[in-house]
């Protein structure tokens, strides 16, 4: 039996990204670095085909020799007849996503040379993700390669922000002129959780009122926001997205005054916070609270037992105009 031989290659000369590749949009200065203190550690993993040498595994280390001048590289490589394409991918795969993990860009990838080989959602869900420990459902994974279609800019923004699957797909449902357009939320520097509450109201304003993208943001406040240069990027994220709860939730700032003003008049502690759940959408509210080793807990408590057996109380769940 033939059994795969380690030989110096030229690392200029090998083929295999388009098949092999999922490693996106990672820091390759660690690498670097390592590699010129210890040397590489593991060979590049290859299969000799009809074409010359292709690299099936270890396309970071080869990108980081390169980048120190190094003009070849140790080997270890397969014959074509002992190692198919599929099960050099297999190997890819799981490398990285039990070394290191997949982002949402290498899973897409991912999705999409599996797809490409005839694998169907199923089979890549049980077969791949699953043993790789890799949390994706059946609905996702369907969609997953989509992804792709996105360009760099957004990509990466995605990736570095560690957008989940559920708002990246989100932003492919927008057309490719408004996803430019929002390109102002990664300029302004928004963070994930920005990103998805902003994406979302968008959605929602867009669907509810048949209205584009375009004109949502062409709004003067909205315009103005953006276009004031005093202002810097939070504050302007800021300012947007209290523009934009106005759109989504009419009624969200009288209501907002008027739940200020009743829990002034119930006397809630300053280490208490009530929230609205979705901007007074539901009589529904959530309870946070900031406590120290040598905060007053009894008392806060017995105020907060005061200001539930109090007549405006009920008007909390009231939402109306009236105090």
């Amino acid at each position: 039996m033939n059994m795969p031989v380690l030989e110096i290659v030229k690392l200029s000369e090998l083929s295999g990204e388009e098949k092999y590749r999922l490693s996106y949009h990672r820091p390759i200065e660690p690498l670097i670095k390592s590699i010129q203190e210890i040397g590489p550690v593991l060979p590049l993993l290859c299969r000799r085909n009809e074409g010359g040498i292709e690299l099936f595994s270890g396309f970071r280390r080869k990108d980081a020799m390169l980048l120190l001048g190094e003009k070849t590289g140790l080997a270890l490589v397969f014959g074509g007849n002992q190692l198919t394409e599929g099960s050099g991918f297999r190997v890819s795969f799981f490398e990285n996503a039990l070394t290191r993990g997949l982002n949402l860009v290498e899973r897409a990838r991912a999705v999409q040379i599996l797809k490409q080989s005839g694998f169907s959602a199923r089979e890549i869900m049980i077969e791949y993700f699953q043993k790789a420990n890799l949390n994706a459902g059946l609905a996702e994974i369907e969609k997953l390669d989509r992804i792709l279609e996105l360009d760099e800019d957004w990509k990466k923004y995605l990736v570095e922000r560690e957008i989940n699957t559920k708002f990246a797909l989100a932003l492919i449902g927008f057309k490719e002129q408004e996803r430019k357009e929002l390109k102002f939320l990664m300029n302004l520097g928004a963070s994930a959780s920005q990103f998805r509450e902003l994406l979302a109201m968008l959605n929602e304003i867009s669907k509810r009122d048949g209205t584009s993208l375009k004109k949502i943001l062409e709004k003067t406040k909205l315009e103005a926001i953006r276009a004031n240069e005093k202002l810097n990027s939070g504050h302007k994220l800021n300012l947007i997205t209290d523009e934009l709860k106005k759109m989504r939730y009419p009624n969200y700032s009288k209501l907002n005054k008027r739940h200020q003003r009743l829990c002034q008049s119930l006397k809630i502690p300053w280490q208490v916070k009530l929230e609205p759940i979705d901007y007074f959408e539901a009589p529904e509210y959530k309870l946070e609270m900031i406590l120290k080793p040598d905060s007053p807990v009894k008392k806060i408590f017995e105020k907060i037992l005061n200001a539930v057996s109090s007549p405006d109380w009920e008007k909390l769940f009231k939402l109306n105009d009236e105090d």
